[in-house]
């Protein structure tokens, strides 16, 4: 009934935003957020398509970050896409992420990998060219099978190709929704791939620089891995979120509603919804 962690053509998603809301609707979502890659240029379109289709719907964006080396991702709710700040911040990301694909490419064609920049174009329906746009180029290409080899061999932090995304760490990421108006939310803490000693440190830092919750139901989780990150949740004070991480074709085996929350959960956040909207 909830989930509030999906991607558009706005980033790195297949869908647009009229799809992934019918889709929504199809699967019996009643609370929803669209939490595109660095950007908000999706934002009003879904809310109105969500009024449309009787769909609750939160502003959402998913804010790359880095810490000791691993990508740190940051899910901000509620947020005023109309801030000046976090439309900056937006623009200057999409520039970033021309510019690393950029070198990204470089990087391949130095190896003999013949791929090209207007490859990247024709695997991107939407304004945003990511490095799963750069996958799909591959394969296409023949170079790989399908985007985790491409991930794995080329473009993900171990990768022939890997340039870092980012210079923000986590506490950066937080301040920027905060200063939109939201609320901060570790994203999928499985897949940083910290030492639990370090992971713990991380989010005790987090919440101290006003973390206020965490993805702890997620396509990918195990049922131990949603019973642990309850743990942290409780241990830190922090609110719990679901989310299947949806991206259409460029996750296969994912789907919208795909996060194994508890029907508590809907209710939790509907009080939530409810008192944001009453500002």
């Amino acid at each position: 009934m909830v989930d509030l962690h999906m991607h558009s053509l706005y980033s790195d998603g297949t869908f647009s935003v009229s799809e992934l809301v019918k889709r929504s609707g199809e699967k019996g979502i009643k609370i929803l957020s669209l939490t595109d890659h660095d950007t908000v240029e999706g934002l009003a379109e879904a809310a109105k398509e969500c009024i449309e289709n009787n769909i609750k719907f939160i502003n959402g964006i998913e804010i790359s970050t880095e810490y000791k080396g691993k990508e740190v991702h940051i899910l901000g709710y509620f947020i005023d896409e109309k801030d000046k700040s976090l439309i900056d911040f937006s623009n200057e990301m999409k520039q970033a992420r021309i510019n690393r694909n950029e070198k990204a490419i470089k990087i391949l064609n130095n190896h003999g990998i013949e791929i090209t920049k207007e490859d990247t174009f024709r695997e991107a329906e939407g304004v945003i060219i990511s490095r799963t746009h750069l996958a799909r180029a591959l394969i296409a290409k023949g170079y790989v099978k399908d985007v985790k080899e491409a991930f794995s061999k080329y473009l993900g932090s171990n990768g022939l190709a890997y340039v870092p995304k980012s210079n923000l760490n986590p506490f950066d990421g937080i301040e920027i929704i905060k200063k939109s108006g939201g609320l901060a939310f570790l994203a999928h803490p499985k897949l940083i791939g910290l030492e639990e000693e370090d992971f713990i440190r991380l989010v005790k830092d987090m919440k101290d620089h006003g973390l206020d919750g965490i993805e702890t139901y997620y396509s990918l989780f195990s049922k131990e891995d949603m019973k642990y990150f309850e743990k942290i949740a409780e241990k830190f004070s922090l609110i719990r979120s679901a989310g299947s991480d949806f991206h259409g074709e460029n996750r296969k085996g994912v789907d919208i509603g795909d996060n194994y929350a508890p029907k508590e959960l809907f209710y939790i956040w509907n009080e939530l919804y409810e008192q944001k909207n009453k500002h």
